[in-house]
């Protein structure tokens, strides 16, 4: 018995096994992709009045083991990721401190809307901005989007004559402006959902 195990030790000594990095890239790429789920993570700028979002979950760990894992896997984390946003200072915040390369890879955002027309977060402040303006201003530094979700915090049915005749404006003004976007807005709580 004794034996066995100093001739397996000896053996493990000797026998250097393969490490992920060893892998070929379409391997290693496939695996970061098992790894990196979708999820939604909550952005709020640094002195917002919102408590900042919970702590990057472990399926993003593997950004942090070396800065290899990190240049090749990063690019599918903003890809992956839907970003929620409640206000443009929150929006810009997070763009003006991001790399270009990552900012053209988000694909998919969130925004927390009033009435279909204000950015939630903003409603409260010393200025109401409209949300078509704010909403081109962030969307032109994001050339890879490809859907938007418009959560409706008024918590009014979307059979609203307001809330409609808004979401339908806001709507046709993005698909002007690119068209490849898919719209949707919902209810905070998930009682509806619309395709706009």
């Amino acid at each position: 018995m004794q034996t066995n195990r100093a001739s397996e030790q000896a053996y493990r000594a000797t026998v250097q096994l393969p490490s992920f990095l060893d892998l070929p890239a379409e391997l290693r790429n496939a695996i970061y992709n098992l790894v990196i789920e979708h999820r939604v993570i909550n952005v709020h700028a640094k002195r917002s009045k919102y408590p900042p979002h919970s702590a990057a979950s472990n399926r993003s760990a593997i950004l942090h083991v070396n800065r290899q894992m990190h240049s090749e896997s990063v690019l599918l984390l903003y890809f992956k990721t839907t970003f929620a946003f409640t206000c443009k200072d929150d929006t810009l915040a997070v763009l003006d401190h991001q790399v270009l390369e990552h900012i053209q890879a988000i694909r998919s955002i969130q925004l927390s809307i009033f009435n279909g027309m204000k950015m939630f977060g903003d409603m409260y402040g010393k200025r109401i901005r409209s949300l078509t303006h704010e909403v081109f201003q962030s969307l032109e530094r994001m050339p890879g989007l490809t859907g938007i979700e418009l959560v409706e915090m008024s918590r009014s049915p979307p059979t609203d004559h307001m809330l409609g005749n808004n979401l339908e404006v806001l709507s046709r003004n993005i698909s002007t402006w690119r068209p490849e976007i898919q719209i949707t807005a919902r209810h905070p709580d998930g009682k509806w959902i619309v395709a706009l």
